[in-house]
């Protein structure tokens, strides 16, 4: 992107810290934190604000679009979209109907998802939906992979990579997704009825320790100030090494 491109771009949206000026819009997305308890907070108060005919969009990954539906006061305008991080370079949104959904809230969400340049796919309301379940084991056994000593951060991610054709290695990706996001998803997924994902001790200490990845600098690899990966010399020797 062009730098004027970045200032069109930029041009175009207006940040805010009062809720009241949802309302005017159309189409309101709530990507606070992987929380049910927030999540419906900010939802209820929504409802008071927004318009009568605006749909609202959960991003929640781990946590239930029906639980979610039912308290937003407009269950048939109500709809969860799961994107993937980063959100501007991946092309594909999980497109999740609640109960009460409506085809035109789906028409809508489908159309709103075509104007964001993604393919939609649809999936039933399960926790982790498609792809975080499906990411969250691999990442975790990545990790644990580390931690037993079978392989340095570098090579488990090369190895995935030349081996099985992934553009980003599972260490890297946890990174660029944040590991305390991914914790959270792995203690959601792990509450959940038929799910089991114990978290790895290591990404436990890592997130304890403030290495939450690209966004603090720091997780399995470091990062300078334009994002670019280096090695975390105090994995190198892991699990001989101690995470500081």
């Amino acid at each position: 992107m062009t730098k004027s491109e970045k200032k069109a771009v930029l041009s175009r949206i207006t940040a805010s810290s009062d809720m009241q000026d949802a309302a005017e819009a159309g189409i309101l997305i709530v990507a606070v934190p992987e929380d049910i308890a927030l999540k419906k907070e900010a939802f209820k108060r929504l409802n008071q604000i927004a318009p009568a005919d605006a749909i609202f969009i959960a991003t929640a990954a781990t946590l239930s679009i029906n639980e979610l539906s039912a308290i937003s006061g407009r269950p048939d305008r109500f709809i969860g979209m799961i994107f993937i991080n980063p959100v501007p370079q991946i092309p594909v949104v999980e497109i999740v109907r609640a109960n009460e959904t409506s085809d035109a809230t789906y028409n809508r969400a489908c159309e709103f998802a075509e104007i964001l340049g993604k393919t939609t796919i649809s999936s039933k309301e399960q926790p982790g939906h498609i792809t975080v379940r499906l990411i969250v084991p691999l990442l975790n056994e990545a990790m644990n992979v580390l931690l037993e000593g079978v392989a340095s951060v570098e090579d488990i991610d090369k190895v995935m990579k030349l081996g099985y054709g992934f553009n980003i290695g599972p260490l890297a990706l946890a990174d660029r997704i944040g590991l305390d996001l991914v914790l959270c998803w792995m203690e959601n997924l792990a509450s959940a009825r038929d799910y089991k994902c114990n978290a790895c001790s290591l990404l436990r200490e890592l997130v304890k320790s403030g290495q939450l990845g690209v966004k603090t600098g720091i997780g399995f690899y470091k990062y300078d100030k334009e994002g670019n990966r280096q090695i975390n010399e105090k994995l190198a020797g892991f699990p001989k090494g101690m995470v500081k």
